[in-house]
């Protein structure tokens, strides 16, 4: 101990020891906050998958889990789906729909709340066997973008077996 007092001096000890703390603690600080906003990033991306929306800025982009039970009336189904939507501020949209576990015969975007039925909208394509599109260069109307805006649109898919729908999903921005 006295050769390091006499070659490096107690006080500058100190101070080397001090700040190697300081790094360690100033490491693992960042290292917290990156997990935190880790943990946030994934949170967010969970809660807008639960609802519905995955975006916002100059467009919106809407993914969905369509279902029976938000169906109206609600129907007994095994099938289920998924849509990605993407609507942009020119009123521009694009995307597609995907189900399974059914034979569906059409799909539609229509205006409706949730406990509501409505007109179809936009009628999508059907691209490949349960995988459905919105057709090239489709733009909504100043009603319908507000109707989307107010999270007054639905896609819904239908059977043979449910002709009304078999599952539905609400578009929510």
């Amino acid at each position: 101990m006295d050769i390091l007092n006499k070659s490096f001096s107690l006080p500058r000890i100190t101070a080397c020891l001090a700040a190697g703390l300081f790094m360690v603690t100033i490491n693992s600080g960042a290292q917290e906050t990156e997990k935190k906003e880790k943990a946030e990033k994934t949170e967010k991306s969970t809660q807008a998958e639960k609802s519905g929306k995955s975006g916002k800025g100059e467009s919106d982009t809407v993914t969905a889990r369509l279902s029976g039970d938000k169906q109206v009336p609600s129907v007994e189904t095994k099938a289920t789906g998924k849509s990605t939507i993407k609507v942009e501020e020119d009123k521009s949209v694009t995307g597609k729909v995907t189900v399974e576990n059914m034979d569906a015969t059409a799909a539609h975007i229509h205006q409706g709340g949730p406990d509501k039925d409505g007109p179809v909208v936009i009628p999508l394509k059907e691209i490949a066997k349960n995988t459905f599109s919105v057709p090239p260069n489709t733009k909504m109307t100043d009603d319908q973008f507000a109707a989307f805006k107010d999270g007054n649109l639905y896609i819904n898919v239908h059977s043979k077996k449910y002709p009304s729908g078999e599952v539905r999903a609400q578009m929510k921005p």
